[in-house]
């Protein structure tokens, strides 16, 4: 038997459904319009300026309970939404991997 889109057993997420996650939630308003990063930092699928290499589970993370990568805590700036679920995540995972890859470092400008 398989999984749904937007599953959390599969990780595979509706990028529609995540683009409705994206907009409820005003990530565009830190993020700008398809992730590149405006005063939150790139979080379009580069490799080599976004979060191209980051797992679903560190993207859960990060947007949960704002734990980057590499343990450390991300820019109080950053809201936590710990009440989205996991399906949501998904959604909203794979709303991200649909965006135009942008490869220009945007660390953002509400943290140092």
């Amino acid at each position: 038997m398989t999984a749904a889109a937007g599953s959390s057993a599969t990780g595979v997420g509706d990028a529609t459904k995540g683009m409705a996650v994206w907009t409820q939630q005003a990530c565009n308003s830190c993020h700008g319009p398809a992730g590149a990063g405006d005063y939150g930092p790139n979080i379009t699928f580069s490799t080599t300026a976004g979060i191209g290499a980051w797992t679903q589970a560190q993207f859960n993370a990060a947007v949960r309970t704002g734990v980057d990568t590499d343990g450390t805590m991300l820019c109080l700036s950053m809201t936590r939404f710990p009440s989205i679920s996991d399906a949501s995540m998904a959604d909203l995972f794979a709303y991200l991997k649909a965006q135009p890859i942008n490869d220009t470092k945007n660390p953002g400008t509400f943290c140092p």
